[in-house]
């Protein structure tokens, strides 16, 4: 096969993994953990919208959205404690692939098509990801913001194809939240947004290639190929 792409780039959460129910649940309970640690703060429990709304967002980012206004250790304490109880929900199996999912990796697999993942989440998070649903072999290189200064989508990109020496020309990064988006687009990669995650289809432009299932999803992969596929 020749590629006109080259790379393509899955972010995880709202991707390739419906993380919701364990995003809520990690969320609940760290508020406990940490009322019980600072007895002389209570924090104002948040709605199911307001934490989902973050998620795609870096883990520091994460937080303030949740507007507790948490700072030095009481911050670094719910940081630390968040991570700690996403991955043991994730180990727990709370959360799953979406469906169509494994079987869309398992094709690009085998016909050899380069991959990579390019998320927002930290390190931890991420190799518990790879780790639980036994995608090792399936990804190039994995890069989170644990991995660049800023913790930015668009350096998180730019290190991938920096490390795989691939131009922004020849990648294709899949996001589903518009903050995906624009970190794809100040990356010079092309952008394609899935409807099955956070995001949703009014939150983007009209010239935004949206996706609807992985099956459409890995036709317009395909499409991005040049071979005799079809």
């Amino acid at each position: 096969m020749t590629f006109k792409k080259e790379l393509t780039i899955f972010d995880i959460d709202g991707v390739l993994f419906n993380s919701k129910n364990l995003v809520l649940e990690s969320v609940f309970k760290t508020i406990e953990d940490f009322e019980r640690e600072f007895t002389n703060k209570m924090l104002k429990l948040p709605d199911r919208d307001k934490i989902l709304s973050g998620v795609g967002l870096s883990n520091e980012k994460f937080i303030d959205n949740l507007d507790f206004g948490l700072y030095g250790e009481e911050k670094d304490y719910f940081r630390s404690k968040l991570i700690y109880n996403e991955i043991k929900l994730m180990e727990k199996g709370k959360g799953e692939l979406f469906i169509g999912i494994k079987d869309l990796l398992d094709e690009l697999y085998r016909n050899k098509i380069k991959m990579a993942i390019g998320s927002g989440c930290r390190r931890e998070y991420l190799i518990s990801f790879i780790e639980t649903f036994n995608l090792e072999s399936y990804f190039e290189i994995s890069i989170c913001s644990d991995d660049v200064i800023n913790g930015s989508k668009k350096d998180i990109i730019q290190t991938i194809l920096e490390h795989q020496e691939v131009l922004a020309s020849e990648s294709l990064y899949i996001g589903d939240t518009y903050t995906d988006y624009l970190g794809a687009l100040d990356a010079g990669v092309d952008f394609v947004g899935v409807l099955w995650g956070y995001g949703k289809k009014e939150d983007f432009s009209e010239d935004v290639k949206l996706v609807s299932s992985p099956v459409e999803l890995r036709t317009y992969i395909y499409k991005l190929i040049d071979n005799d596929y079809f």
